[in-house]
């Protein structure tokens, strides 16, 4: 073992070393919800193991000691909303939006692709360096391009005066 090994080279040390300690307060977690009649969520479980953020969860994550707890804990909150989706008692507005930010679950909405014509880039253009003659000729192309007669608009506008 070198003499860096079991050292904390920075940061704060970690909150957990053992698993079973981990596993054992995850599952405690489960427990006082439903107990309390309450809904689990990542938030819950990562304040009640005394993270800071879900991100400290996630980061536990990609240690092996702990991947296979938070992936089982993951997956019981996910079969949880999944469940109440498919449930008339027990659906509420936010579940899909919980499914696609927290476990992968892709919605209508961020499942959309905004392309440009005929699928192409959406193309755009930056007019802040065009002075003022420049923008009026560049309003006429565009309403050329479109099929609209500039000098026709121009025409009603100088009548409504």
């Amino acid at each position: 073992m070198s003499e860096k090994e079991g050292i904390n080279l920075g940061g704060r040390p970690r909150m957990y070393e053992d698993s079973e300690t981990f596993a054992a307060d995850a599952e405690a977690y489960f427990d006082k919800c439903e107990a309390d009649d309450r809904i689990p969520t990542i938030a819950g479980l990562a304040y009640h193991l005394g993270f800071a953020s879900r991100q400290s969860l996630y980061d536990y994550a990609e240690d092996t000691r702990f991947s296979d707890t938070i992936s089982r804990v993951r997956l019981l909150i996910e079969a949880d909303r999944s469940e109440r989706l498919v449930s008339k008692d027990k659906y509420t507005p936010g579940l899909p939006m919980d499914l696609a930010s927290n476990h992968g679950w892709y919605t209508a909405k961020n499942a959309n692709e905004h392309t440009g014509k005929n699928g192409r880039p959406i193309e755009t253009v930056d007019l802040s360096r065009l002075n003022d003659e420049q923008l009026e000729a560049y309003g006429r192309l565009c309403m050329i391009v479109e099929g609209q007669d500039p000098d026709a608009e121009q025409a009603g506008d100088e009548e409504s005066e």
